[in-house]
């Protein structure tokens, strides 16, 4: 993990997502920063778009005891 990285997204004030050159996807948001395989980044991105859509889908449906108040 010592060597170059390359950014590939950045949001000011959030984090940023780059890849090492040894093929570790590197992940910080804030002081946190998470390295992972591309493989579980994948998985991961999958992850967060299909608890967006879940999110998205609850604003516009409220169910019993959600949690969004919006």
């Amino acid at each position: 993990m010592n060597g170059k990285k390359r950014v590939l997204a950045e949001c000011a004030g959030l984090g940023s997502i780059s890849i090492c050159t040894c093929g570790s996807v590197h992940v910080k948001i804030g002081p946190v920063e998470l390295t992972l395989e591309a493989g579980a980044f994948a998985q991961s991105a999958l992850m967060f778009r299909h608890a967006l859509e879940a999110m998205e889908t609850d604003q516009h449906t409220p169910r019993a005891g959600s949690l969004l108040t919006h």
